[in-house]
């Protein structure tokens, strides 16, 4: 299972307990603060020295999604019929017809709701993308990237 991952790019020579302190707010500040807390997925902090002066930088946030597929055929919340490039979210403050960028799918529709235990029960946003029975079967589940756009 891939983890969401935190870069910080340590400007100078600062002592562990200011990185400690940096993170600790970065953490905190996290969009998605589901990724933190509870029984939730683990962060994984790599730390790079590089120098110049008591300056730390985020470089890169990685959001990571469970994705799964259905192969349901109908309608969806938002009244449009199943296809490809089309999408349900566990997350319910995600407003419907909104687009979401998975790597390696590109931009889908947020047309539909998971179940909510969905949500609960794996403590990571979920996107279950519409594909056809044998693609499917193919997929299966990954861990991927992705972003709200």
């Amino acid at each position: 299972m891939k983890n969401p991952i935190i870069i910080i790019r340590e400007i100078g020579t600062v002592c562990l307990c200011v990185v400690l302190i940096v993170l600790i707010s970065v953490i905190y500040r996290l969009e998605d603060k589901n990724a933190v807390v509870g029984n939730s997925t683990p962060l994984v902090v790599v730390v790079e020295v590089v120098d110049v002066v008591y300056d730390i930088e985020i470089i890169e946030v990685d959001k990571i999604a469970r994705i799964s597929c259905y192969i349901d055929k109908g309608t969806m919340a938002n009244g449009e019929q199943t296809r490809h490039g089309v999408v349900a979210v566990s997350d319910r403050t995600i407003p419907l017809n909104s687009q979401v960028y998975v790597e390696g799918f590109g931009e889908l529709k947020i047309t539909d709701r998971t179940n909510k235990r969905i949500h609960k029960e794996f403590g990571i946003l979920t996107i279950d993308i519409w594909m056809t029975k044998q693609e499917c079967k193919e997929f299966g589940l990954k861990y991927l990237k992705y972003k709200l756009i």
